[in-house]
């Protein structure tokens, strides 16, 4: 297996696209797991994660190693949402340049 892939994420993130448009009220354990699958799939190593913004690797790594500051901040639903989003925002962007390109 060679890692995560753009459709992977692709495909991780439509099974939640029904709590991902808004932030209003709570999200509780959907958020909570959507992030931590997201976080276990960045910190593989793969082609596509080598191409991701080192950002988003750096803080699933911090998470995934359990660091206290970094999994205090994540405590917070609003706080995963907006992690969890902008890197949304950043697949789909790439997923549009690919269908330009082929």
């Amino acid at each position: 297996m060679t890692g995560p892939d753009l459709d992977d994420y692709l495909r991780l993130f439509a099974l939640y696209r029904d709590i991902l448009p808004t932030i209003e009220g709570p999200h509780g354990n959907r958020l909570e797991l959507l992030f931590g699958r997201v976080a276990g799939m960045l910190v593989q190593s793969s082609p596509f994660n080598a191409t991701l913004p080192v950002t988003f690797r750096e803080v699933a790594q911090r998470w995934h190693r359990g660091e206290p500051e970094t999994r205090a901040h994540f405590d917070y639903d609003e706080n995963r949402y907006f992690f969890l989003s902008d890197l949304q925002d950043y697949l789909q962007l790439q997923a549009l340049r690919n269908r330009r390109r082929g």
